[in-house]
């Protein structure tokens, strides 16, 4: 084989083994990015199941507040939790909206990155404030609650307010760090690591 000859077939080979590995990267990347969107979905699920519950609540304490407007400590209970409950309807909608607003395929990888990270600051600032909001939600909206389901005045009876209070506070805590834990954290450490990977690759080109 003459060296022209050979440096043509050389030559050759390296634009082949060069498409190659784009092409091994395009499909990488393709498919961790959709695996990426995809772990971030039940994040946003959750937020969406959240912006639905709020509405309902913000809904039920206004209307309590107005057919019991005449008892001005039941009044207050409920304008206080449609308060509340207006912090976490917003707080929900913040969320699902830099969930929805995430730029998976017309971004760069860093973008990204740097996306996920300024999410999950969010996240943690937010999950505080609404960790110190659960006490005073359900302290605000038993009292309404019992009122309209069974006609009880839980101002009247403390006993069973606190043990409801230390009932609820004793299931929503851990639940809401599992939810937290399985929703948020693994979820977005799962989609960093997927990012991750593509960056690994592509300075390995």
């Amino acid at each position: 084989m003459k060296l022209d000859e050979l440096k043509n077939y050389w030559v050759a080979y390296d634009l082949k083994l060069n498409k190659n590995l784009q092409f091994n990267e395009a499909i990488l990347r393709k498919i961790n990015l959709e695996k990426s969107e995809k772990e971030m979905q039940k994040p946003l699920v959750f937020e969406l199941a959240g912006i639905i519950i709020f509405t309902f609540l913000v809904a039920f304490a206004i209307t309590f507040s107005i057919r019991f407007s005449y008892e001005l400590h039941f009044n207050l209970t409920g304008l206080a939790s449609a308060l509340v409950s207006s912090v976490f309807l917003i707080f929900a909608f913040i969320k699902a909206n830099k969930l929805v607003r995430i730029d998976y395929y017309n971004s760069s990888i860093i973008k990204l990155q740097k996306e996920l990270t300024r999410l999950r600051i969010l996240l943690i600032r937010l999950r505080r404030i609404e960790l110190i909001m659960v006490p005073v939600l359900t302290n605000t909206i038993l009292p309404i609650t019992y009122k309209i389901l069974y006609d009880i005045n839980l101002y009247h009876n403390l006993k069973l307010f606190i043990i409801e209070v230390i009932l609820i506070l004793g299931i929503s805590y851990p639940l809401g760090i599992w939810i937290n834990k399985h929703f948020y954290d693994e979820k977005m450490k799962d989609a960093e690591r997927l990012l991750k990977e593509i960056e690994t690759y592509e300075r390995q080109q």
